[in-house]
């Protein structure tokens, strides 16, 4: 048998062979990346009917040629297609990028053709542009060589094995350019035997990774697609970063909670992404601020280590407790009320009661008052205790947009008639307005002035309210003029707990900084110099409900 009759049986072996597998992957057309390789493949076997043609002498060299060339950018674009897709690794494949691919393809495919054909001068400009497309294009085929060859290598999915015959197909593919493109004429004799070599190994490389290892019975996507379908759909934020501390990647929790754009803030240090300092995220708690204010989180860091045990990096996970620890602080609050509160105050009506039944009382009226006074604050206790538990225990927020100038004389104007004190709310411009929740702010904000309006110390007690904006929301800030906040009440307040040794006296001051809270602000006590008290709620503008 002459050279030539075994080229064209190899060239009929090759086209049956490419489209044998294009059948096996219309069958399996629903795995992953079995419709791009049948489309890989159809493209491939007729290539290989090309060269028959060209050998059999129905098809010129210059035409073949053409035809060749033409099939390597599309067969190279199908080939990357078919790795992103089976892989899900590299670019994923969507209908802009599809578009995109598509119309490069068309435009190497119409500079290939003026590059062979052309015969002006103009035609060496084009065969510029046309190496230029080309070896883009090159790159992106052997970049799919690289990413079945990492996946094995890194992710061990899928097989070595399977990973080297298929990949070797797709290198050959790839570098089929080549064969045909270094020939400067085109005469009558057929093309070199180089193209039919390449076709064919290609064709092999793909028949044992189909038969020998059944690629479209498994699928090596499902890994990373599992790792990030979990990391995607986890409540908690995940944050990775590199081994300097740089941000990696987030997952979407991340992004929604912190704000982060992965776009802009990858390759930053995380302590400026998360607003925190690096160390302090080592820690089993930390607060931090969020799109939604001001957060507690326990984090659980991670140390992540390469195959041969070297670190790379360290995972964050953020577990957002707020809600807990304010639902345990209530327990303690309503705890030491039980214990502490209502047991004393009611001793203490006990005690008078008895005096005035024994008659051993000599100034009724004042053991009546303390009586009636004793009790008054306990039903305050009660009712305050109520609106805790009914704002901190809602569902969720009704968020709106809320003048807080507006509001802040509305509370006012609500206890004027209870109390005899000296209002005034100021502001830099008339109207301040963020979106938050309108209950819970005016029920906070009342506590807060109806306190100041009854504890203070002078006979007509002054109490102003300044309102002001600031980068993320507005701020409100009550200063009245009486004994202040104990240090005992802030201290405890501060740490965020109770004990037996160390609570608090009421239940006020808990339910404002429950429902601060609760709004994603932060609350500020202090006492000042002069006497009197500052307290400064901030708060966030928060998206509008619905």
């Amino acid at each position: 048998m002459t050279e030539h009759a075994i080229l064209v049986s190899l060239d009929v072996v090759t086209a049956g062979t490419f489209a044998l597998l294009a059948i096996v992957a219309v069958r399996h057309r629903d795995q992953p990346g079995a419709a791009v390789a049948g489309t890989l493949w159809v493209s491939l076997a007729a290539l290989s009917g090309v060269l028959v043609g060209n050998r059999l002498g129905l098809l010129g060299a210059r035409a073949a040629a053409t035809a060749i060339l033409l099939g390597w950018v599309v067969a190279t674009t199908l080939w990357a297609g078919f790795v992103f897709t089976y892989t899900r690794r590299g670019p994923t494949p969507t209908r802009r990028r599809i578009a995109f691919a598509a119309c490069y393809v068309a435009v190497v495919g119409v500079t290939t053709v003026f590059g062979i054909t052309g015969t002006t001068t103009a035609s060496g400009v084009i065969r510029l542009v046309m190496a230029v497309l080309q070896t883009v294009l090159l790159g992106v085929g052997l970049f799919g060589v690289f990413l079945v060859i990492r996946a094995a290598l890194v992710d061990t999915d899928p097989p070595l094995g399977e990973a080297i015959v298929l990949s070797g197909g797709g290198l050959c593919v790839t570098l089929s350019l080549f064969s045909v493109s270094t020939l400067s004429t085109f005469g009558p004799k057929p093309l070199p035997s180089g193209v039919t070599g390449v076709l064919a190994v290609s064709a092999g490389g793909f028949a044992i990774a189909v038969f020998g290892f059944s690629v479209f019975g498994r699928a090596p996507a499902t890994g990373p697609l599992a790792r990030q379908s979990v990391l995607e759909t986890m409540r908690e934020a995940v944050v990775v970063v590199d081994r300097d501390g740089r941000l990696v990647d987030a997952n979407e929790a991340a992004e929604h909670t912190f704000g982060i754009s992965l776009g802009a803030d990858a390759g930053q240090p995380v302590g400026s992404v998360l607003d925190a300092a690096p160390d302090t995220l080592a820690g089993e708690s930390v607060t931090l601020s969020t799109v939604a204010g001001t957060r507690q989180f326990d984090v659980s860091h991670s140390v992540l280590t390469d195959r041969r045990g070297e670190t790379v990096g360290s995972s964050y996970l953020f577990r957002d407790v707020t809600d807990q620890q304010t639902r345990q602080q209530r327990l303690e609050v309503l705890n030491r009320v039980l214990r502490h509160n209502l047991r004393n105050d009611l001793d203490a009506i006990r005690g008078f009661a008895e005096g005035l039944s024994d008659g051993v009382v000599e100034d009724t009226d004042t053991a009546t008052a303390r009586i009636h006074s004793t009790a008054s604050e306990l039903v305050d206790i009660g009712e305050t205790v109520e609106r805790a538990d009914r704002v901190v225990t809602r569902a969720a927020l009704n968020t709106e947009s809320i003048d807080l100038v507006a509001l802040s004389r509305a509370v006012v104007s609500d206890i004027e008639h209870q109390y005899d004190f000296d209002a005034s709310v100021s502001a830099p411009r008339e109207g301040v307005s963020i979106c938050t929740d309108r209950e819970v702010l005016r029920t906070a904000l009342r506590e807060i002035v109806e306190n100041a309006a009854e504890h203070g110390d002078s006979p007509i007690p002054t109490v102003s309210i300044k309102v002001a904006e600031n980068d993320t929301g507005g701020e409100i800030v009550v200063r009245d003029d009486g004994p202040g906040i104990p240090e005992r009440e802030r201290a405890v307040l501060l740490d965020g707990a109770e004990s037996p040794l160390r609570h608090g006296s009421g239940v006020g001051l808990w339910f404002v900084s429950w429902a601060v809270t609760r709004l994603g602000g932060d609350l500020e006590l202090a006492t000042l110099d002069d006497g009197g008290s500052d307290v400064r709620l901030t708060l966030p503008d928060e998206p509008r409900a619905g």
